[in-house]
């Protein structure tokens, strides 16, 4: 059992990239009991502007800091390098130091501005925080861990559609990789007063971590990871899916759009995730947020206290800032503010920085998806016909309705698809969001059909719903609209013989 760190040497930093993979870097694992950290979060959360990733600026900054990046990590005082946005949110080459007015650091790289910001050195602390034991089915957001480590985070309750898992990492569940298979997973973990009595999940599965070999004094890493994650298996009479009151909530079922088809890798758009405003209730510093500020991030990860077991992992989620988490928090799973939809699996970090693994690469490694919770409303959209029969237009109104009303406002994006019918010629396509008040069970959505007297067969398209907010269950997201041809010509007159 690795002992919790109590100061990692001064000099070792972490390395992190903000937009694709530049430099290395070294956080601490945080299945550890550590406080929050007091020191300044790197940079500011504001919201990066919509570059896309092919954007020349945004292409420049990134091209400039791989070129540069590691020669800028040997000049005195810089420890870490990135490309980010400024305060305009224009792209740029950011360079972190441990004091003001480290000299040395150019204006510009190859004509890409240098933004420099003084955040300190990079920690890892440890000083125990108080829990409690929850009475079962417990929350999300608190205390977890194998029976051979200190304590992280229950992330969120998943299935396979047949069995239900509590969702965390390697290091909290599966002690890293020294566990075996049906091993006892203890809530609240045994830096909490865990006993093998205290048992909420036995381990099901989880991703073996690749640590770096030592080579003359240093470390070689050939082969890297890109998460830190595990599962055990438990019940609905063991865990709930919201976290405490005091937390975030219910997490939505569908993940962020940046991640594209959650089970197809490929179509992703992580740009979209850069300036999000995020989330996360765990078993140390609870509900906190923050703001995404790095993608594709590489990072060295450091998982005993002398730093002698290392592991590489690549394509990773930065979030500042500092206080965004502290050592007792990996496992929790990362939201947006604004509908709770998953982005990432804490597992790590230091003074200024979370690090989290993507949430669509974990869900798909252990083939399981964010559990719904049955208790909640839900919300259907309906199927509509039109018929044509002459010129102009008419109207296809699509009704969604709740299944029951709710205290809060619910919210959902809906877009139009083309079915047999075209959008332009046959209908005009529409996009928008849907408000339900308080106490509200219906609303509609209006598409515009074009109608002709041209003899046609049946026609249709679709209405989906997407992006409910997280205080309810889509239930039937797709609405279908058939047009029916009513032929308005005279009939034609018979035939003489």
């Amino acid at each position: 059992m690795y002992k919790i760190p109590i100061r990692l040497y001064s000099r070792l930093v972490i390395l992190f990239i903000a937009t694709l993979a530049l430099s290395v870097g070294i956080a601490a694992v945080y299945a550890e009991n550590q406080p929050k950290a007091n020191k300044p979060g790197i940079g500011s959360a504001n919201k990066a502007k919509p570059f896309d990733k092919k954007h020349p600026r945004l292409r420049a900054a990134i091209d400039a800091t791989q070129k540069h990046g590691r020669r800028m990590m040997d000049m005195a005082g810089v420890v870490a390098t990135a490309t980010g946005f400024d305060s305009e949110g224009e792209p740029v080459v950011r360079i972190f130091t441990d004091k003001a007015g480290t000299p040395g650091i150019p204006a510009d790289l190859d004509g890409v501005p240098v933004m420099v910001e003084a955040v300190g050195r990079f920690y890892a602390h440890a000083d125990p925080a108080p829990t409690t034991k929850w009475t079962r089915p417990v929350p999300s957001g608190i205390s977890v861990g194998h029976t051979n480590i200190t304590a992280g985070t229950i992330g969120a309750r998943v299935t396979d559609g047949a069995n239900i898992f509590l969702l965390s990492n390697n290091h909290v569940l599966a002690n890293s990789n020294q566990a075996v298979l049906g091993d006892r997973i203890l809530q609240p973990g045994p830096a909490d007063g865990g006993r093998l009595s205290d048992s909420i999940a036995t381990l099901h599965d989880f991703v073996p971590i690749i640590f770096c070999a030592t080579q003359g004094g240093g470390f070689t890493c050939p082969q890297v990871n890109n998460m830190d994650a595990a599962i055990g298996l438990t019940s609905e009479t063991q865990l709930r899916i919201a976290t405490p009151s005091n937390g975030y909530g219910h997490p939505n079922t569908s993940i962020h759009p940046a991640y594209g088809n959650p089970t197809t890798l490929g179509d992703e758009d992580l740009t979209l995730l850069l300036g999000e405003t995020v989330e996360k209730t765990g078993r140390t510093t609870g509900y906190t947020s923050g703001s995404i500020q790095g993608i594709h991030a590489t990072v060295n990860v450091c998982y005993n206290a002398t730093c002698t077991l290392l592991a590489r992992f690549v394509d990773q989620i930065v979030i500042t800032p500092g206080n965004f988490s502290a050592g007792g928090d990996s496992g929790s799973l990362i939201v947006t503010a604004d509908r709770k939809h998953p982005v990432g699996l804490l597992y790590a970090g230091g003074d200024g920085i979370t690090i989290a693994n993507r949430i669509d690469l974990v869900l798909n490694q252990f083939k399981v998806q964010i559990d719904r919770d049955t208790t909640l409303p839900t919300l259907s959209i309906d199927d509509v016909t039109v018929t044509e029969g002459g010129s102009g237009t008419t109207t296809a109104v699509f009704r969604v309705s709740l299944s029951r009303a709710v205290s809060d406002e619910v919210r959902v994006d809906y877009f139009s698809e083309n079915g047999s019918a075209l959008s332009g010629s046959d209908y005009t396509a529409a996009s928008g969001t849907l408000s339900f008040q308080a106490g509200a069970l219906s609303d509609s959505i209006r598409i515009t059909v074009n109608t002709d007297t041209d003899d046609e067969a049946t026609e249709n398209f679709f209405v989906n719903l997407s992006r409910p907010t997280s205080n309810v269950n889509l239930a039937d997201g797709q609405g279908e609209a058939l047009i029916l041809n009513r032929d308005t010509r005279p009939p034609a007159p018979p035939i003489l013989r």
